[in-house]
């Protein structure tokens, strides 16, 4: 492998995660899943609560705030970027970071972490504002939407904490669930 960034190491820190829970983001552990030694770890981050605070900055960036640019850049109907939302959200090769189990993982780590806990209600503050803004714009009233928007959000947190091999039906369900609350 070729010289790590700090990237590499926070994508790293979340596959143990989701492989062993939050007591398995460990600097020694992670540096030999990586195969260098600590010090490139020291190179990147402060100390272990850095790189943890590094962790949950970088999935407030990559799963919110990337994944709603990405969808504001479509030229398309509220509807259909709640579908796109859900079509991105859905994806399945997250593998670098964990694979689908990462959310669920990470709110796993919110109980035992209070640093985890507030950045998890910030980015669920954000995301759902952002798919209640978009179920206003089908002509939902605001608190109409806002329901609509805890009810897709609590189901696709849901589905995927469900540990089934066969995770193609999440999408499936998400985008029959809104047909149903947009009608």
């Amino acid at each position: 492998m070729g010289k790590l960034n700090a990237e590499d190491w926070i994508r790293a820190g979340f596959r143990s995660l989701t492989m062993g829970g939050p007591q398995a983001i460990k600097i020694e552990k992670i540096a030999v899943d990586l195969k260098v030694s600590k010090g490139s770890f020291y190179w990147h981050f402060k100390n272990l609560q850095s790189y943890k605070a590094a962790m949950m900055a970088f999935w407030q960036q990559w799963g919110t705030a990337q994944v709603i640019a990405q969808i504001n850049t479509k030229d398309a109907s509220a509807k259909e970027r709640l579908v796109h939302l859900l079509t991105t959200a859905t994806e399945p090769n997250r593998a670098d970071i964990g694979g689908r189990q990462a959310e669920a993982a990470i709110r796993d780590w919110a109980k035992y972490d209070k640093n985890v806990a507030a950045t998890i209600r910030e980015i669920d503050r954000t995301r759902l504002e952002y798919v209640a803004a978009l179920f206003e714009q089908t002509g939902q009233s605001p608190p109409r939407a806002a329901q609509s928007a805890r009810i897709v959000y609590g189901a696709l947190i849901g589905l995927e904490t469900l540990h089934s091999p066969h995770g193609d039906f999440i999408r499936e369900d998400l985008l029959e669930l809104l047909e149903k609350l947009i009608g």
